[in-house]
Protein backbone atom coordinates (compact mmCIF):
# COMPACT_ATOMS: atom_id res chain seq x y z
CA UNK A 1 0.00 0.00 0.00
CA UNK A 2 2.73 2.05 1.01
CA UNK A 3 4.61 1.94 -2.43
CA UNK A 4 1.39 2.50 -4.34
CA UNK A 5 0.86 5.73 -2.29
CA UNK A 6 4.48 6.56 -3.09
CA UNK A 7 3.89 6.02 -6.45
CA UNK A 8 1.23 8.01 -7.40
CA UNK A 9 2.84 10.84 -5.10
CA UNK A 10 5.43 10.91 -7.61
CA UNK A 11 3.74 10.86 -10.57
CA UNK A 12 1.35 14.01 -9.29
CA UNK A 13 4.60 15.52 -9.02
CA UNK A 14 6.27 14.95 -11.83
CA UNK A 15 3.05 16.07 -13.89
CA UNK A 16 2.91 19.64 -11.70
CA UNK A 17 6.92 19.64 -12.92
CA UNK A 18 5.68 19.20 -16.53
CA UNK A 19 3.03 21.43 -16.53
CA UNK A 20 5.37 23.95 -14.23
CA UNK A 21 8.13 23.93 -17.11
CA UNK A 22 5.74 24.01 -20.19
CA UNK A 23 3.95 27.44 -18.35
CA UNK A 24 7.53 28.40 -18.28
CA UNK A 25 8.34 28.00 -21.31
CA UNK A 26 5.14 29.74 -22.91
CA UNK A 27 4.90 33.10 -23.90
CA UNK A 28 0.79 33.90 -23.43
CA UNK A 29 -1.08 36.98 -24.41
CA UNK A 30 -2.82 39.15 -22.03
CA UNK A 31 -4.94 42.23 -23.26
CA UNK A 32 -6.39 45.07 -21.72
CA UNK A 33 -9.48 46.33 -22.32
CA UNK A 34 -8.72 50.07 -24.26
CA UNK A 35 -11.50 51.01 -21.61
CA UNK A 36 -9.88 50.01 -18.63
CA UNK A 37 -9.13 53.86 -17.20
CA UNK A 38 -5.78 55.49 -17.42
CA UNK A 39 -3.68 56.17 -14.01
CA UNK A 40 -3.46 59.90 -12.75
CA UNK A 41 -1.51 61.57 -9.95
CA UNK A 42 -4.31 62.07 -7.08
CA UNK A 43 -4.63 65.44 -5.10
CA UNK A 44 -3.41 65.50 -1.60
CA UNK A 45 -3.62 67.97 1.38
CA UNK A 46 -0.25 69.75 2.57
CA UNK A 47 0.59 72.48 4.81
CA UNK A 48 0.66 75.88 3.02
CA UNK A 49 4.21 77.42 2.63
CA UNK A 50 3.51 80.86 2.46
CA UNK A 51 0.85 80.66 5.89
CA UNK A 52 2.10 82.25 8.68
CA UNK A 53 1.63 81.99 12.44
CA UNK A 54 -1.32 85.00 12.11
CA UNK A 55 -2.82 83.25 9.06
CA UNK A 56 -5.04 81.15 11.11
CA UNK A 57 -6.36 84.06 13.07
CA UNK A 58 -7.70 85.81 9.70
CA UNK A 59 -9.17 82.70 8.87
CA UNK A 60 -6.84 82.16 5.67
CA UNK A 61 -6.21 78.44 4.46
CA UNK A 62 -3.57 76.61 6.01
CA UNK A 63 -3.58 74.12 3.96
CA UNK A 64 -3.42 73.75 0.14
CA UNK A 65 -4.19 70.64 -2.73
CA UNK A 66 -1.37 69.88 -4.79
CA UNK A 67 -0.37 66.41 -7.04
CA UNK A 68 0.93 63.87 -4.61
CA UNK A 69 3.46 63.47 -7.47
CA UNK A 70 4.93 64.84 -10.56
CA UNK A 71 3.99 62.45 -13.30
CA UNK A 72 1.54 59.48 -13.41
CA UNK A 73 2.46 56.35 -15.37
CA UNK A 74 1.06 55.86 -18.53
CA UNK A 75 -1.66 52.72 -19.17
CA UNK A 76 1.03 50.77 -20.74
CA UNK A 77 3.72 51.47 -17.84
CA UNK A 78 1.17 50.73 -15.21
CA UNK A 79 0.28 47.32 -16.64
CA UNK A 80 4.06 46.60 -18.39
CA UNK A 81 4.71 46.84 -14.46
CA UNK A 82 1.72 44.55 -13.34
CA UNK A 83 2.32 42.13 -16.27
CA UNK A 84 6.32 41.84 -14.85
CA UNK A 85 5.37 41.36 -11.28
CA UNK A 86 2.50 38.74 -12.09
CA UNK A 87 5.21 37.38 -14.32
CA UNK A 88 7.62 36.88 -11.48
CA UNK A 89 5.50 35.56 -9.05
CA UNK A 90 3.40 32.94 -11.15
CA UNK A 91 6.27 31.68 -13.72
CA UNK A 92 4.40 32.49 -16.51
CA UNK A 93 5.55 33.96 -19.17
CA UNK A 94 3.55 37.13 -20.28
CA UNK A 95 3.26 39.40 -23.15
CA UNK A 96 1.41 42.41 -22.00
CA UNK A 97 -1.55 43.54 -25.38
CA UNK A 98 -3.40 46.83 -25.18
CA UNK A 99 -4.95 47.80 -28.82
CA UNK A 100 -5.98 51.54 -29.22
CA UNK A 101 -9.50 51.08 -29.96
CA UNK A 102 -12.06 48.98 -28.30
CA UNK A 103 -13.08 47.72 -31.48
CA UNK A 104 -9.94 46.15 -32.04
CA UNK A 105 -10.00 44.51 -29.16
CA UNK A 106 -13.72 43.11 -29.30
CA UNK A 107 -13.18 42.24 -32.88
CA UNK A 108 -9.77 39.97 -31.59
CA UNK A 109 -11.61 38.49 -28.56
CA UNK A 110 -14.42 37.39 -30.55
CA UNK A 111 -11.80 35.60 -32.38
CA UNK A 112 -9.99 34.06 -29.89
CA UNK A 113 -7.06 35.29 -30.70
CA UNK A 114 -5.39 36.63 -26.67
CA UNK A 115 -4.91 33.83 -23.86
CA UNK A 116 -5.74 36.03 -21.30
CA UNK A 117 -7.83 39.26 -21.26
CA UNK A 118 -8.52 42.21 -18.48
CA UNK A 119 -11.83 43.22 -19.96
CA UNK A 120 -14.79 45.27 -18.73
CA UNK A 121 -18.10 43.57 -17.64
CA UNK A 122 -20.07 43.68 -20.79
CA UNK A 123 -17.42 42.51 -22.86
CA UNK A 124 -16.76 39.46 -20.42
CA UNK A 125 -20.45 38.58 -20.60
CA UNK A 126 -20.73 38.47 -24.51
CA UNK A 127 -17.04 36.79 -24.63
CA UNK A 128 -18.04 34.27 -22.51
CA UNK A 129 -20.95 32.96 -24.69
CA UNK A 130 -18.15 33.12 -27.61
CA UNK A 131 -15.40 31.95 -27.50
CA UNK A 132 -15.96 30.70 -24.00
CA UNK A 133 -13.31 32.98 -22.37
CA UNK A 134 -13.46 31.61 -18.42
CA UNK A 135 -13.66 34.61 -15.75
CA UNK A 136 -10.70 33.51 -13.12
CA UNK A 137 -10.16 36.63 -11.00
CA UNK A 138 -11.56 40.30 -10.55
CA UNK A 139 -11.46 42.94 -7.76
CA UNK A 140 -11.81 42.23 -4.13
CA UNK A 141 -14.68 44.35 -2.18
CA UNK A 142 -14.76 46.65 -5.24
CA UNK A 143 -17.61 46.94 -7.62
CA UNK A 144 -18.08 49.53 -10.50
CA UNK A 145 -20.14 52.22 -9.77
CA UNK A 146 -21.27 55.37 -11.89
CA UNK A 147 -21.82 58.72 -10.61
CA UNK A 148 -24.15 61.74 -11.49
CA UNK A 149 -22.23 64.73 -11.16
CA UNK A 150 -23.74 68.35 -10.95
CA UNK A 151 -22.46 71.92 -10.71
CA UNK A 152 -20.93 73.03 -7.46
CA UNK A 153 -23.65 75.60 -6.97
CA UNK A 154 -27.10 73.33 -8.20
CA UNK A 155 -29.91 73.67 -6.20
CA UNK A 156 -30.22 69.96 -6.99
CA UNK A 157 -30.14 67.44 -3.87
CA UNK A 158 -31.68 64.81 -4.66
CA UNK A 159 -31.64 62.75 -8.15
CA UNK A 160 -35.15 62.91 -8.90
CA UNK A 161 -34.87 66.31 -9.02
CA UNK A 162 -33.26 65.87 -12.89
CA UNK A 163 -36.32 64.39 -14.05
CA UNK A 164 -36.95 65.62 -17.98
CA UNK A 165 -33.27 67.64 -17.82
CA UNK A 166 -30.55 66.37 -20.27
CA UNK A 167 -27.80 64.71 -18.27
CA UNK A 168 -24.56 64.44 -20.36
CA UNK A 169 -22.50 60.84 -20.65
CA UNK A 170 -19.24 59.80 -22.12
CA UNK A 171 -18.68 56.94 -25.00
CA UNK A 172 -22.48 55.26 -24.77
CA UNK A 173 -20.91 52.13 -23.95
CA UNK A 174 -18.62 53.11 -21.20
CA UNK A 175 -19.66 50.60 -18.80
CA UNK A 176 -19.48 52.78 -15.41
CA UNK A 177 -19.60 55.86 -17.12
CA UNK A 178 -22.43 55.04 -19.26
CA UNK A 179 -24.12 51.78 -18.93
CA UNK A 180 -23.72 51.75 -15.19
CA UNK A 181 -25.70 55.19 -14.12
CA UNK A 182 -28.58 54.29 -17.58
CA UNK A 183 -29.34 51.34 -16.49
CA UNK A 184 -29.37 52.49 -12.47
CA UNK A 185 -32.00 55.43 -13.34
CA UNK A 186 -33.62 53.20 -15.48
CA UNK A 187 -34.62 50.83 -12.96
CA UNK A 188 -35.17 53.84 -9.91
CA UNK A 189 -37.85 55.43 -12.79
CA UNK A 190 -36.05 58.68 -13.69
CA UNK A 191 -37.14 59.99 -17.34
CA UNK A 192 -34.43 62.38 -18.44
CA UNK A 193 -32.81 63.44 -22.00
CA UNK A 194 -29.62 61.87 -22.36
CA UNK A 195 -26.37 63.61 -24.59
CA UNK A 196 -23.56 62.08 -25.54
CA UNK A 197 -20.07 63.41 -25.81
CA UNK A 198 -16.77 61.97 -26.89
CA UNK A 199 -15.16 61.21 -23.88
CA UNK A 200 -15.66 61.89 -20.00
CA UNK A 201 -13.59 65.07 -20.35
CA UNK A 202 -15.69 66.75 -22.75
CA UNK A 203 -18.54 65.68 -20.43
CA UNK A 204 -16.92 68.29 -17.87
CA UNK A 205 -16.41 70.93 -19.98
CA UNK A 206 -20.12 70.48 -21.19
CA UNK A 207 -21.11 70.92 -17.02
CA UNK A 208 -19.52 73.63 -16.48
CA UNK A 209 -20.31 75.71 -19.59
CA UNK A 210 -24.13 74.60 -18.47
CA UNK A 211 -25.01 72.81 -21.51
CA UNK A 212 -26.57 69.66 -19.25
CA UNK A 213 -27.91 69.88 -16.01
CA UNK A 214 -26.01 66.99 -14.99
CA UNK A 215 -23.09 64.79 -16.22
CA UNK A 216 -22.54 60.57 -15.81
CA UNK A 217 -18.91 59.32 -14.70
CA UNK A 218 -17.04 56.96 -13.18
CA UNK A 219 -14.94 57.82 -9.49
CA UNK A 220 -11.86 57.36 -11.68
CA UNK A 221 -12.52 59.87 -14.15
CA UNK A 222 -13.92 62.59 -12.15
CA UNK A 223 -10.16 61.83 -9.85
CA UNK A 224 -8.41 62.62 -12.79
CA UNK A 225 -9.32 66.22 -13.19
CA UNK A 226 -7.56 68.91 -12.66
CA UNK A 227 -8.23 70.63 -8.90
CA UNK A 228 -10.18 73.84 -10.09
CA UNK A 229 -12.95 71.17 -12.16
CA UNK A 230 -13.13 69.38 -9.12
CA UNK A 231 -13.76 72.40 -6.99
CA UNK A 232 -16.80 73.42 -9.32
CA UNK A 233 -18.30 70.00 -8.95
CA UNK A 234 -20.38 67.89 -6.77
CA UNK A 235 -21.83 64.25 -6.54
CA UNK A 236 -25.53 64.01 -6.26
CA UNK A 237 -25.52 60.67 -6.59
CA UNK A 238 -23.77 57.32 -6.82
CA UNK A 239 -25.22 54.41 -8.61
CA UNK A 240 -25.83 50.88 -6.89
CA UNK A 241 -22.16 48.49 -7.72
CA UNK A 242 -21.76 46.05 -10.20
CA UNK A 243 -19.91 43.42 -10.50
CA UNK A 244 -15.87 44.75 -11.80
CA UNK A 245 -13.60 44.14 -14.89
CA UNK A 246 -12.14 40.40 -15.05
CA UNK A 247 -9.62 38.50 -15.66
CA UNK A 248 -10.59 35.87 -18.21
CA UNK A 249 -8.51 32.90 -19.57
CA UNK A 250 -9.00 31.35 -23.62
CA UNK A 251 -10.33 27.53 -23.60
CA UNK A 252 -6.74 26.44 -24.78
CA UNK A 253 -5.01 28.01 -21.31
CA UNK A 254 -4.60 25.04 -19.24
CA UNK A 255 -6.23 24.99 -15.74
CA UNK A 256 -2.67 24.51 -13.91
CA UNK A 257 -1.91 27.90 -15.45
CA UNK A 258 -4.49 29.46 -14.32
CA UNK A 259 -4.30 28.27 -11.53
CA UNK A 260 -0.79 29.81 -11.07
CA UNK A 261 -1.84 33.32 -11.97
CA UNK A 262 -5.15 33.22 -9.84
CA UNK A 263 -2.54 32.94 -6.49
CA UNK A 264 -0.19 35.31 -7.79
CA UNK A 265 -2.90 37.71 -8.40
CA UNK A 266 -4.25 36.77 -4.84
CA UNK A 267 -1.27 37.40 -3.62
CA UNK A 268 0.03 40.34 -4.93
CA UNK A 269 -1.60 42.92 -2.38
CA UNK A 270 0.26 41.12 0.75
CA UNK A 271 3.65 43.37 -0.13
CA UNK A 272 3.69 47.00 -0.39
CA UNK A 273 5.58 46.90 -3.72
CA UNK A 274 2.37 45.06 -4.82
CA UNK A 275 -0.37 47.11 -3.72
CA UNK A 276 1.73 49.78 -5.22
CA UNK A 277 1.49 48.46 -8.17
CA UNK A 278 -2.72 47.37 -7.70
CA UNK A 279 -3.13 50.83 -7.22
CA UNK A 280 -1.76 52.31 -10.73
CA UNK A 281 -4.22 50.28 -12.27
CA UNK A 282 -6.88 51.08 -9.78
CA UNK A 283 -7.27 47.50 -7.36
CA UNK A 284 -7.68 49.36 -3.76
CA UNK A 285 -8.37 45.86 -2.22
CA UNK A 286 -6.49 43.33 -4.11
CA UNK A 287 -8.00 40.44 -6.58
CA UNK A 288 -10.35 37.41 -5.22
CA UNK A 289 -11.08 34.22 -7.58
CA UNK A 290 -14.46 34.77 -9.18
CA UNK A 291 -16.35 32.63 -11.64
CA UNK A 292 -18.39 33.33 -14.96
CA UNK A 293 -21.87 33.62 -12.69
CA UNK A 294 -20.52 35.89 -10.51
CA UNK A 295 -21.49 38.54 -13.49
CA UNK A 296 -25.24 37.46 -13.39
CA UNK A 297 -26.04 41.16 -12.54
CA UNK A 298 -24.73 42.31 -15.88
CA UNK A 299 -26.15 39.57 -17.71
CA UNK A 300 -29.57 41.16 -16.79
CA UNK A 301 -28.67 44.42 -18.53
CA UNK A 302 -30.77 44.75 -21.90
CA UNK A 303 -28.56 47.71 -23.42
CA UNK A 304 -31.48 48.21 -26.15
CA UNK A 305 -33.80 49.22 -23.35
CA UNK A 306 -31.36 51.62 -21.97
CA UNK A 307 -32.09 55.75 -22.45
CA UNK A 308 -30.13 56.74 -25.62
CA UNK A 309 -29.80 53.15 -27.33
CA UNK A 310 -30.07 54.24 -30.77
CA UNK A 311 -26.72 55.98 -29.87
CA UNK A 312 -24.77 52.61 -28.83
Amino acid sequence: MKTRISTAAAFASLLLFVFSVSAQAQTLTLAISPSHPSPYIPYEEVPNPEATKFDAIKNKRQHIMVRAGEQAPTREQAWQAVIKELSQRSGVDLKLVIPKERLAFELAMNKGEFDLAYLDPMQFVAFKQHPKYNAFAKRRAQPIKGLIVVRQDSSSTDINELKAATIGYPDPLSFGGSIVPRESLRRIGVDYQPKFYASADLTFKALLKQEVAAIATRDEDLKGQDLSTQQKVKILWSSPGFTPYAFAAHPRVSFFTINRLQRALINMDRTEEGRNLLADIFVANGFETASNSDWHDVESIDINKLPGATAN
